[in-house]
């Protein structure tokens, strides 16, 4: 409250004001979702599940039985590597190897986002090829496509840049949109989620900045874009949530216009990091990330089941009639 009265025009600051008693309300698990930590999880950081043909991949920063162990100097954690597993039917991950081609290198690597069709991928990885002014290494987005069972040389997105950067994909199921994040200049705070036409020949539309409706001063990470295409999850620090990065879900309206925005609360959301929320186009299972306690290592990645798919309010249920009962075929009941 002190601080909403210091800076009236912080975005973070009026959520706050306006959700009173909303910690109440995030707190009460959904008994509807249950979730699981996998025993795919090693002591390092593993995150970021994506649904890729009927496997899973995701990246970690576990250092199997590589020749060479390099660390990296922010966590001193070995650098991320992008892995394939194949998947149970109990959700569950097992046999993960080191995805195949030209995609991993000595340093990071991960999250990958796919199309459909399973046969392009955009993926994050550090910027090898220079730093910033301040000297430091950013992160950017490749592409490859997998021809003859291979995935082809990474491409560079017209979006890259060394003084800022961009990560974390995810592509709409029509293949016409991309998602990612990025601290370029511009922006509504830290890291914000921008949006970019993909055209069929291989083009990309501006990136524009999704606005306050989802970005905040803070960090907005992660995206994910449902299969429906009527909802967009993503990670934020800078929205009314129980601690650290809360996952939540925002409406995407037919004409790509922000609606609601819920947090998704617990059993996801945690006092911890909570991020990479992805689902099944069915709305029955899926996959998220998180460093809370309780968890084999840094980050863990956790399936979960919904029992009663996601909404942004009420769905009433009937049938329409007229005077005399009989009933009304193709109704639109306002």
């Amino acid at each position: 409250k002190k601080y909403g009265n210091l800076n009236e025009t912080d975005l973070r600051a009026q959520l706050y004001a306006r959700e009173k008693g909303s910690y109440q309300r995030m707190i009460r698990e959904n008994k509807d979702l249950t979730i699981k930590n996998l025993d795919i999880n090693s002591e390092q950081q593993d995150f970021s599940a994506i649904f890729y043909k009927d496997q899973v991949v995701f990246a970690s920063s576990r250092e199997g039985v590589k020749p060479i162990h390099r660390r990296w100097n922010w966590n001193r954690l070995p650098f991320l590597d992008v892995y394939v597993a194949d998947k149970n039917t109990d959700n569950s991950l097992i046999n993960p190897t080191c995805l195949s081609g030209k995609i991993n290198k000595k340093f990071h690597e991960g999250p990958v986002a796919f199309n459909q069709a399973g046969d392009f991928m955009i993926f994050t990885r550090n910027n090898y090829d220079g730093t910033s002014s301040e000297g430091v290494v950013r992160l950017q987005l490749f592409s490859s496509k997998l021809m003859d069972g291979k995935w082809t040389k990474p491409v560079p997105l017209p979006f890259n840049d060394n003084e800022y950067s961009v990560g974390h994909a995810t592509i709409s199921k029509d293949g016409k949109w991309l998602y990612f994040a990025s601290n370029m200049p511009g922006g509504i705070g830290g890291v914000d989620l921008y949006r970019a036409e993909m055209f069929e020949n291989g083009q990309y539309g501006d990136a524009v900045n999704l606005g306050d409706k989802i970005n905040t001063e803070g960090d907005e990470m992660f995206p994910f874009i449902h299969a429906g295409g009527e909802m967009l999850f993503f990670s934020s620090n800078g929205r009314v949530g129980l601690g650290g990065q809360d996952v939540f879900m925002a409406q995407i309206k037919p004409d790509n216009v922000i609606g609601k925005v819920m947090n998704l609360g617990a059993p996801v959301n945690s006092s911890a990091d909570d991020f990479s929320f992805v689902m099944t186009e069915n709305q029955e299972t899926g996959y998220f990330s998180s460093n809370r306690e309780g968890g084999k290592g840094s980050d863990d990645i956790y399936s979960f089941d919904l029992a009663k798919p996601f909404t942004f309010g009420k769905i009433i249920k009937g049938v329409a009639k007229d005077k005399k009962g009989n009933l009304l075929a193709d109704t639109k009941i306002t």
